[in-house]
């Protein structure tokens, strides 16, 4: 059963996909400008929809949790209800009618259910006073005292004399809920990722019980489904995911062409023109897919690169490949002829040596 937790969890790994996005945006449109070539921003998925319904001030998941915790007598069936007002008609929210204590969110790797039983007591588990001055003050552990008197949000029952020669009013405090330190921790660790250069690791367990030569197909798909991976080949195959350099697109894709065209096309040295001059058409010719958001063609040539969409590569690349079978065919069917052909002709000299000798 999905709770709290399972929220916080998912939070963070749609900071982390709303990152990846963003740095592949970002590499892709560096790519793009030093090609010049034009993209559409509309091809790259976005999540952000799904992290602001989580995190938005006022009318955000966390925000309406944390006011429900301090309203008087507020109950987590009260929650559910706001959020039921609040986010009716979302594209990333749902409710589930046969259980009236459950909510749905979309998140970027699927919908999961989220079960609101006890979401405001274990955001309301903090520390209480007592234990905050026992480990703060009479811990004889001097890194676990450092860490209590270095916290904030300690200083209250810490240093209340601190607070107030700073002239603090006490009874405006911020108050802290789990899931608003979380969202603080969270945003300051993102901040830290974004000044790094960051390289994408995911591990995939083979199998549960941690054995050689044992391969689950079912656990696999699952951890790449829901870690995120089919997510992130969808962001990689968006924008122009296939590219090659305009003497191995002229090599590969000339063989489309009629011969006068080829021969018309070779005598153009420019390589990027000569490429360009292929794809159009062989455009016109096989009626290449266009791009879903109103493009003209389904591939761009760059300054020394080819730039394809998924649908036209593949156009391309299935009339190639079914043109090389059909030429092996006629290849092996001539060369199978000229085989049988000096069968044959062994055969009548040798019919011709045996009849002379009877």
């Amino acid at each position: 059963m999905n709770s709290f937790e399972q929220v916080c969890i998912n939070f963070t790994n749609e900071r982390l996909q709303q990152f990846f996005n963003s740095f592949v945006f970002k590499l892709e449109e560096q790519l793009y400008a030093r090609e010049g070539i034009p993209w559409d921003p509309l091809d790259f998925p976005d999540n952000q929809d799904a992290v602001e319904i989580l995190q938005a001030k006022g009318t955000g998941i966390f925000a309406m949790l944390d006011e429900e915790c301090f309203v008087p007598a507020g109950t987590d069936q009260g929650f559910l209800n706001k959020l039921m007002k609040q986010h009716k008609g979302h594209r990333r929210f749902d409710e589930i009618k046969t259980k009236p204590s459950w909510f749905v969110i979309k998140h970027f790797a699927g919908p999961v259910q989220y079960c609101t039983e006890g979401f405001l007591d274990k955001n309301k588990d903090m520390l209480s006073n007592d234990i905050i001055e026992t480990m703060g003050v009479h811990s004889v552990n001097l890194f676990v005292k450092k860490m209590f008197h270095h916290e904030k949000k300690f200083a209250e029952v810490l240093h209340p004399e601190s607070l107030e020669s700073e002239g603090t009013v006490r009874s405006k405090k911020k108050r802290i809920t789990v899931s608003s330190e979380f969202k603080d921790q969270l945003t300051s660790l993102m901040d830290i990722v974004d000044l790094t250069d960051p390289h994408f690791i995911r591990c995939i367990k083979p199998n549960p019980q941690n054995l050689p030569d044992l391969y689950d197909r079912k656990g696999v798909t699952e951890q790449l489904r829901y870690g995120g991976v089919l997510q992130v080949v969808q962001v990689s195959r968006a924008g122009y995911p296939v590219r090659t350099h305009h003497q191995e697109c002229w090599d590969d894709y000339k063989v489309l062409c009629n011969s006068e065209k080829v021969r018309g096309l070779k005598m153009i040295d420019d390589l990027k023109l000569r490429a360009k001059g292929m794809l159009d058409h062989l455009n016109a010719e096989l009626n290449l897919p266009k791009p879903p958001h109103g493009g003209k063609e389904g591939y761009a040539v760059g300054k020394t690169m080819v730039f394809f969409k998924l649908g036209a590569y593949e156009r391309l690349k299935f009339v190639r490949l079914e043109l090389m079978s059909k030429s092996t065919t006629l290849i092996q069917a001539c060369w199978r002829r000229k085989i049988k052909m000096r069968v044959y002709k062994a055969i009548q000299v040798c019919t011709r040596h045996v009849e002379a000798l009877l």
